[in-house]
C-alpha cells in the first residue's frame, strides 16, 4: 500500500521548548511506518530569547518560511500539510494564515495543532476585521487539533466542532522514566523560561517561607532568562492582565536575604542533563500562569515526579490535586509553599505520587498509545 505524504511544519531543536520537543518526539516516532513525513523546520532562530521581536530580521523569516514552504509542497507533493499554529495576533496575520493558503492553493489538506492554552483570549482582543480574516482563512482548515478536551474550546470562534479534535503531547516513557541513584529529598526543580508568567517570581518569593521549615531545601531552575514577556499577557484562570515584572528584582531581594545557598542556577540544559536532573530531585514545579499541556511537566511525571502546578491549560486535564500532586492558584505564593512544604514533610506521599504518575504517563501518553491517535485523525483527512 502507498503511504500518504505529510509535510509536517514544525520548530525542531534547538533550542528545546515544548512544540520543539513535541516535534522531535513525533518525528522518532514509528509514524514513519503508516505515512512518508517531511520535515520542514521553521525554527529559523535558535535562541528561546529571540523569539517573538519584530523588525527587519521578522521579515526576513517571513520571506524564507513562504519560499520555504512552497519549494516544499512542490518538491514533495504531499497530501497533508500538518503545521502547529501560534497562539498570537501577529503568529497567525504574519504567518499562520499564509500558510493555510498557499497550502490550499496547491490543493493541500491542512491540519493544524494550536500548541497553547491563551488564543481564544487573544482572538478576543483583536479588531473585528482581523478576527473576520482569520476566521474566513480557517473556512480552508480540514481539521484543528487541541492538546487536551479542554483546550479544544480554543477553536469555538474559527473552526466548527465537527472539524476539531485532540490529541495528548506524547513522551518517549524508555528514555525519561525513574533510576535508583541518589536523590536529594529537599530538592525542588523548576524547568522553562524564567519570567513572571512561567511562575519563577512567585517560586522565589515562595523560598522563604519553605526554607524556614526545610532550611537544607535547594531550588534548582534551568532555562532562558528573558526580560520581558512576549506571548503571555493574562492571568488565563481569570483573565485579569499580568503585570510584566523583571526578574532580577525578586531574585536579588532573595539573594540579599541570604537565600543565595538555596538558589541554584544551571542555565539552558540538554535532554541528557536534563533527565539527570530529574532523578536527583525530590519534586517538579512549574506555577505557570498560562500553558497549552507542559512538556516540562509530562517528563516530570514520566520520571516519576510530584507536581505542584496551576490548572491552567491541559494541565486541569491530565494532573488530578493530591493524586498528581497539587494544584495551585497562579500568583498565589502562599499556596505554592504550602503545596511544597507538604511534599517535602511526606517522603511516602512523595513516593505513593511518583509510582502513580508514572503508571499515568506509560498508559496515557507513551508514544505508542499517541501514535494511534494521530493515525486515525490522519486516516480521515
Amino acid at each position: 500500500m502507498i503511504k500518504r505524504k505529510i509535510l509536517f511544519v514544525a520548530p525542531y531543536p534547538p533550542p528545546y521548548s515544548g512544540p520543539e520537543t513535541s516535534a522531535k518526539l513525533f518525528l522518532e516516532s514509528n509514524i514513519h511506518e503508516y505515512f512518508n513525513v517531511v520535515l520542514f523546520d521553521t525554527n529559523f532562530r535558535k535562541s528561546n530569547s529571540d523569539k517573538g521581536k519584530l523588525g527587519l530580521t521578522a521579515v526576513k523569516i517571513f520571506v524564507k518560511f513562504i519560499f520555504g514552504l512552497i519549494i516544499r509542497l512542490v518538491r514533495y507533493q504531499p497530501d497533508i500539510v500538518y503545521y502547529y499554529v501560534t497562539a498570537t495576533k501577529v503568529g497567525w496575520l504574519f504567518k499562520d494564515i499564509w500558510l493555510i493558503l498557499v497550502s490550499k492553493l496547491f490543493g493541500k489538506k491542512v491540519v493544524i495543532h494550536m500548541r497553547a492554552g491563551h488564543f481564544d483570549y487573544n482572538f478576543s482582543k483583536m479588531y473585528s476585521f482581523q478576527q473576520r480574516i482569520i476566521k474566513k482563512v480557517c473556512k480552508y482548515v480540514d481539521f484543528g487539533l487541541a492538546q487536551s478536551f479542554s483546550l479544544m474550546s480554543q477553536f469555538e470562534e474559527i473552526l466548527p466542532v465537527s472539524k476539531v479534535g485532540f490529541v495528548y503531547n506524547m513522551i518517549n516513557t524508555d528514555l525519561f522514566k525513574p533510576e535508583s541513584g541518589v536523590k536529594n529529598q529537599k530538592e525542588i526543580f523548576f524547568m522553562g523560561h524564567l519570567t513572571k508568567a512561567k511562575g519563577y517570581n512567585d517560586i522565589l518569593r515562595a523560598m522563604p517561607k519553605v526554607i524556614e521549615k526545610h532550611p537544607n531545601a535547594l531550588f534548582t531552575f534551568a532555562g532562558s532568562k528573558l526580560k520581558d514577556e512576549r506571548n503571555v499577557f493574562n492571568d488565563y484562570t481569570n483573565k485579569e492582565p499580568l503585570t510584566n515584572e523583571n526578574s532580577s528584582i525578586p531574585l536579588t531581594k532573595l539573594l540579599k536575604n541570604g537565600y543565595a545557598k538555596n538558589y541554584n542556577y544551571i542555565g539552558i540544559i540538554d535532554e541528557q542533563k536534563k533527565i539527570a536532573q530529574f532523578n536527583k530531585s525530590q519534586l517538579f514545579v512549574l506555577p505557570s500562569f498560562s500553558e497549552g499541556f507542559s512538556m516540562a511537566v509530562l517528563e516530570a511525571m514520566s520520571m516519576g515526579k510530584p507536581v505542584v502546578t496551576t490548572p491552567v491549560g491541559a494541565l486541569k486535564d491530565i494532573i488530578a490535586n493530591k493524586e498528581n500532586g497539587y494544584l495551585v492558584s497562579p500568583g498565589n505564593v502562599d499556596e505554592i509553599a504550602k503545596a511544597i512544604i507538604t511534599l517535602l514533610d511526606n517522603p511516602k506521599v512523595c513516593d505513593e505520587i511518583s509510582s502513580t504518575n508514572r503508571n499515568t504517563v506509560v498508559l496515557n501518553y507513551s508514544i505508542q498509545n499517541v501514535v494511534h491517535r494521530y493515525i486515525e485523525i490522519f486516516n480521515k483527512i
